[in-house]
């Protein structure tokens, strides 16, 4: 009988001291942890997790589109160099027509057997505006920058391999507003 006495008197005390604890925390004046309160017309107005990935994806790859389709009318002449032992790399820049600016600037190279990709994109003022890596001809890493007439970046745009997305509102300059996005893939599946 006393060894079923002494679980009991173990959980009274437990409780007995939680029970003192949280007396000792109103006697002090000090603010007790609260939950904040779900209300059900809020959590039901946010759509699911796959819907805003999938529309933050699809705004994405159509800005990326779009910044694919600027720079091929902008191109004009190209410049390429190769690597001095026996092309481990190679390097192709991409001009605008009359001796323009920098369109798109595309760096190959062959390392341990899988060839990296490196691909940067300029816009007509010459800020880059688009970088892609690909690693064996997948994409791994694509970043975007939206800028307007004034200069300064205004938001950023970053998806990399295992479909995370982030996409950054620079207010100011010492001000950002971030939103994340991730969808979950199948082991194995690539970008």
């Amino acid at each position: 009988m006393p060894s079923r006495l002494r679980p009991a008197a173990a959980l009274g005390l437990l409780l007995l001291g939680a029970g003192s604890a949280q007396a000792q925390t109103l006697a002090l004046g000090e603010p007790t942890p609260r939950r904040p309160a779900q209300t059900a017309p809020a959590a039901a107005a946010l759509p699911p997790e796959p819907l805003l990935y999938a529309a933050a994806h699809d705004s994405l790859m159509y800005r990326v589109a779009q910044i694919h389709a600027q720079a091929e009318a902008r191109a004009g002449y190209f410049s390429a160099s190769q690597g001095s032992f026996g092309g481990l790399h190679r390097r192709v820049r991409t001009y605008a027509r009359s001796a323009g600016p920098l369109v798109k600037r595309e760096v190959v190279k062959h390392r341990f057997g899988v060839e990296l990709q490196k691909v940067a994109y300029y816009d007509a003022a010459g800020h880059q505006v688009l970088t892609e890596r690909y690693e064996d001809r997948q994409l791994t890493r694509l970043e975007l920058w939206e800028y307007p007439a004034s200069g300064r970046p205004t938001a950023n745009w970053l998806l990399v391999r295992g479909d995370y997305l982030r996409h950054q509102f620079l207010s100011a300059p010492t001000h950002a507003t971030v939103h994340y996005y991730h969808r979950l893939r199948p082991v194995g599946e690539g970008l």
